[in-house]
């Protein structure tokens, strides 16, 4: 039987041609099908890559069993690219400075990653039908080819691509070239030999190589050795739960009402127990199903929640943003090099949705978390508005320069711009009210991380005086809190602004 795959309505479907019926291929925990990117048939299965949004509105890279719809991989990397090419899984990484990562998954276990030696130079790698690795390079003029067998360099040549071009009278020798660069992908003839393409001069021209074993010039890549589980988050059924929201249990339904009356009253979403777990961008989140610790949570929240103006949430869906999400969790896990420990909450813009993901387990201190995170969402809120509105990021509000102003005036940065690196000790006395109120810039050393959780920690104060410090005493705060109620008051609507929490101190210019 012949079958298409396609996805039709953010939904993936398959037609069989034979009957020409159509049916929709329902993928559990994930609500939408962006597209379908690859293909592949291996051991007697079809397989298809696909790029979905999970039920949390967060994005994966999966590959699924086309007859099961069971999930194969879920990968960890959401921003690379994978594909099945001769038999091999891959993955290319495209950096910054267009020296891209390849892997290639030589097996369920083991694969070779290869990462060009020179930075600067246009490459790509694929996979031959020997299932040998070609690397294709352009730098300065001057195309290099390699051929490994794994991490064994078998064949390789380099040659000036100008000096090609002139002496077979293509160009004579006062032409100009503009610059060179690959225009397709390598490929391989039927005998075995290399075609690729390079472009200049609005023209492309083709070149072939014979490899061949004697003529081996230099290495073109560092190749070294990963495992599997760097880059699949998952492929058992029992570690795919973990990593993807699941379906409430029967016991939290009652609860499940009281979130959605929730969202009702301040216009947000509310994810509870098994929803709220899943893999986020650099984070993973376990889910929380204690009855009475989910129903606490959810009465602070709506305390809390209550404390902002009416219709303020409202205002959190734009162009870019579809509204505020809020998920109850709880243990938080950093997957990213900037670690983190004793994680309280995160807040996650990602694929059009802002997120703020909550520990409740400690929920002595959810409240405070709670309007810590809820400081990060709408700066979120303000640097959108202003970006979508065109203005010149140098004049932002919240941009370095104008946020720095009102610290004091120091040799180096006041933000470590690092979790985990300390403030040396003479900057001490500008975060430690013990040393008097009159050098008070921080409500505490973590403020002095970065710009952003400088603002964060003080709206925390503010709204729930959680720390020791009394800002009816710290002028310096006080004034760099009335900046940050400014800059709120210009990127939301403010009517009907009465007796706003946070604006304890403000005054109008």
């Amino acid at each position: 039987m012949k079958k298409v795959y396609y996805v039709s309505d953010e939904k993936l479907m398959c037609m069989t041609l034979d009957d020409l019926k159509s049916f929709d291929m329902e993928i559990d925990s994930f609500k939408k099908i962006n597209n379908i990117y690859d293909y592949m048939y291996k051991d007697g299965k079809e397989y298809l890559f696909l790029n979905a949004v999970a039920t949390n509105n967060q994005p994966f890279k999966i590959m699924i069993d086309a007859a099961t719809k069971d999930i194969a991989y879920l990968f960890a990397k959401n921003d690379c690219w994978f594909q099945f090419e001769n038999k091999h899984l891959t993955m290319t990484n495209y950096m910054d400075d267009s020296n891209s990562i390849f892997y290639d998954f030589v097996n369920d276990n083991i694969g070779y990653q290869y990462t060009a030696t020179e930075p600067d130079g246009v490459n790509n790698i694929r996979i031959l039908s020997d299932q040998r690795v070609l690397f294709t390079m352009i730098l300065n003029g001057k195309a290099s080819i390699f051929l490994f067998d794994h991490d064994k360099l078998v064949a390789s040549t380099v040659f000036n691509i100008a000096d090609h071009l002139i002496s077979s009278d293509t160009y004579d020798d006062q032409e100009e070239f503009s610059e060179i660069y690959l225009y397709n992908d390598s490929f391989e003839l039927p005998n075995g030999d290399i075609v690729f393409c390079a472009q200049t001069n609005d023209y492309g021209y083709y070149f072939k190589w014979t490899p061949q074993t004697q003529n081996i010039t230099n290495n073109a890549a560092d190749i070294y050795k990963f495992s599997i589980d760097e880059f699949v988050s998952a492929h058992t059924e029992e570690d795919i739960s973990k990593y993807l929201p699941g379906k409430l249990d029967d016991e939290l339904q009652p609860l499940r009402l009281k979130a959605d009356d929730l969202e009702k009253k301040y216009s947000v979403d509310i994810e509870i127990g098994e929803e709220a777990s899943g893999i986020y961008p650099s984070y993973l989140a376990t889910d929380m199903c204690d009855y009475d610790t989910v129903k606490r949570a959810l009465d602070q929240l709506d305390e809390q929640l209550g404390r902002y103006p009416e219709g303020f949430f409202k205002q959190f869906k734009n162009e870019q943003y579809d509204g505020l999400t809020i998920a109850l969790a709880a243990s938080l896990s950093n997957l990213s090099s900037d670690y983190i420990s004793g994680i309280a909450g995160v807040t996650i813009s990602n694929n059009g949705t802002l997120t703020i993901i909550y520990d409740i387990s400690d929920s002595d201190g959810l409240i405070s978390t709670i309007n810590h995170e809820m400081c990060h969402a709408i700066e979120n809120i303000i640097e959108a508005r202003w970006l979508m509105e065109g203005n010149d990021e140098d004049d932002y509000c919240l941009s370095y320069e104008k946020w720095n102003q009102f610290n004091p005036k120091v040799d180096d940065s006041l933000y470590t711009n690092d979790y985990q690196t300390f403030i040396p000790d003479e900057y001490e006395k500008y975060c430690n009210e013990l040393m008097g109120y009159e050098n008070l810039y921080f409500v505490l050393e973590y403020g002095m991380t970065y710009p952003k959780e400088d603002r964060a920690t003080i709206f925390e104060q503010v709204m729930t005086n959680h720390f020791s410090v009394d800002l009816d005493q710290a002028p310096h705060i006080i004034e760099k809190l009335n900046y940050y109620c400014k800059c709120i008051r210009e990127n939301f609507d403010t009517t009907g602004w009465d007796n706003v929490p946070w604006e304890k101190y403000y005054k109008a210019d």
